[in-house]
């Protein structure tokens, strides 16, 4: 089975459901409270083992007695997490996430343990990368970190991709020589590259030195943009919509594990594009993300959504 690194952030997340944004000073009743493990690389990497990918997840907790849950639901969703790292007197991270009636939300992020995580933790690690054929990572961790993990990932010979996720139009340079395929949704790639049109923003990352850029589009599809080759449309699929948190990593995780495979990138892409569809069809997270066999059911029974 093809092996796959993730490398991101995880820790705890609260979801409160409420009628509207409180005002200052006025506070507002939930009607309902849920607290999960959250964070995009804990995400990603349940997202991917469901897929059936063999997933190791390098990140940081903390020893404030919470991160026993987090380490608890990765191996529940049986993600190997030998190389992710307690950081003793650190906190994990928390995440407070009100969900607004109206279908908007806002997020408060603590980072904790995730932003002490350094380039020596990685290089520390660095034997998790050898025999990996993929490597997916996000920028909720210190970007001196993620970039050492995909140092590692280069020389190790594994294919980089990326979810710039929180975007931000600082980046170092480098960091788009060492990435091989980005996974952004059009706000976040408009962010990156501070083009508002998604076929300029993709022509700046390929002359930074990208290969691909597989731009997730929600109910509009996706486009993947390709060296020496015209965009390709891909048309979403048809489900029944509950809940779309989750649905964008369940897209960079289908991706990832189709490229595992040996999948080019079209394929890969719309293998994606499924995961991400059936991510919307129930409430949660971690047990929301489609199993393998979900996935390969609705590329069966809807051929038509594909290439344009």
């Amino acid at each position: 089975m093809p092996r796959i690194v993730v490398m991101g952030a995880s820790g705890r997340e609260m979801l409160l459901k409420v009628a509207h944004h409180p005002n200052v000073n006025h506070p507002v009743l939930a009607d309902s409270f849920e607290e999960r493990t959250s964070g995009r690389g804990a995400r990603q990497a349940a997202a991917c083992s469901r897929l059936r990918g063999q997933v190791s997840l390098i990140s940081a907790v903390g020893s404030d007695g919470s991160e026993r849950a987090v380490l608890e639901d990765m191996q529940d969703q049986r993600v190997n997490m030998r190389s992710s790292k307690v950081i003793r007197g650190a906190q994990t991270m928390r995440e407070v996430t009100l969900r607004m009636a109206f279908g908007g939300q806002s997020r408060v992020v603590y980072p904790g343990a995730c932003a002490m995580l350094t380039s020596q933790h990685v290089l520390e690690a660095s034997k998790t990368f050898q025999g990996v054929a993929c490597a997916l990572f996000q920028l909720e961790l210190p970007v001196e970190a993620v970039m050492e993990g995909m140092r590692c990932a280069r020389r190790a010979g594994a294919v980089v991709l990326l979810d710039p996720y929180p975007a931000t139009g600082n980046l170092p340079p480098e960091i788009w020589s060492l990435t091989q395929v980005v996974l952004p949704n059009a706000e976040e790639m408009a962010r990156i590259t501070g083009k508002d049109d998604p076929d300029e923003g993709a022509g700046r990352l390929m002359d930074l030195g990208v290969q691909a850029v597989a731009a997730h589009l929600g109910p509009l599809g996706a486009i993947l943009y390709s060296r020496g080759s015209r965009p390709r449309s891909f048309q979403a699929f048809r489900v029944d919509t509950e809940d779309h948190d989750g649905a964008g990593d369940a897209f960079a995780a289908g991706v990832t594990v189709a490229l595992s495979e040996g999948m080019d990138m079209e394929e890969a892409v719309r293998f994606g594009c499924a995961a991400g569809a059936l991510a919307c069809t129930r409430e949660g997270t971690l047990n929301a993300f489609p199993a393998r066999q979900q996935v390969e059911g609705l590329l069966v029974s809807q051929p038509s959504p594909g290439r344009t």
